[in-house]
């Protein structure tokens, strides 16, 4: 079942729900903005300079599932 919903999450959590799979929404967030960042700048080499916009769209995905999760700051 695909659930994208924020509500439909939060009810599956308090339901009792304990995997929920964001696998495809953070790879599409990354392969999006690298197509992103080669198509504003097709000179760029550098695969440092490449890639940081990418993983820091990976970064907000991941910020925001944890949040809508109810698991920040939940780490020891």
């Amino acid at each position: 079942m695909c659930i994208r919903d924020r509500t439909q999450i939060e009810e599956g959590i308090k339901r009792g729900v304990v995997i929920i799979n964001i696998d495809t929404e953070i790879r599409l967030s990354f392969i999006n903005t690298l197509r992103n960042t080669l198509q504003n700048d097709p000179n760029i080499f550098d695969p440092r300079e490449l890639l940081v916009p990418s993983i820091r769209a990976i970064q907000r995905v991941v910020e925001a599932k944890i949040e809508m999760f109810g698991s920040a700051g939940a780490a020891k």
